[in-house]
């Protein structure tokens, strides 16, 4: 966009603005056209800097947030390889299908593991609460830089 909005204001400047420059157009009205010429070719080129603003920001916007993203893969990652299960709205919880038979045993008859493993869950779920936490608010600032 741009790159449009510079082309147009140099097809502006010499098309239309060009003329009030002249010595074919003289007078009142030559001066009040020139004015009001040269607001909008100021007004073009203020545009053509707010498009690279804007360019600029989700550029920043999409670096940030595939980052974030990431952070969140690699959090839900880390509590698999933890043997935890993440559900795909993230309830985290011990993974008795992955556990070694001890594990399974263990956690079926010995509360205290019950207990240990719920509580490594809520840890892991919290991690990944943070993460996505960490994506929503990206979210909410990229959208009031836009707005």
């Amino acid at each position: 966009m741009s790159g449009s909005f510079k082309k147009l204001g140099e097809l502006y400047e010499q098309e239309v603005h060009g003329i009030s420059l002249g010595e074919t157009w003289i007078g009142a009205s030559a001066t009040a056209g020139h004015d009001r010429f040269t607001v909008t070719l100021e007004e073009i080129k203020g545009v053509q800097n707010e498009a690279k603003a804007v360019a600029a920001l989700l550029r920043q916007a999409h670096t940030q947030l595939v980052d974030l993203r990431a952070r969140v893969e690699a959090v839900r990652a880390d509590a698999v390889k933890d043997g935890m299960r993440v559900s795909d709205q993230g309830v985290v919880a011990f993974d008795t299908a992955r556990s070694t038979k001890g594990e399974h045993t263990a956690y079926v008859h010995d509360p205290d593991f019950q207990e240990s493993a719920r509580a490594k869950a809520g840890e892991w779920a919290e991690h990944i609460r943070e993460a996505v936490k960490a994506v929503s608010d990206a979210d909410d600032g990229i959208r009031l830089a836009l707005q």
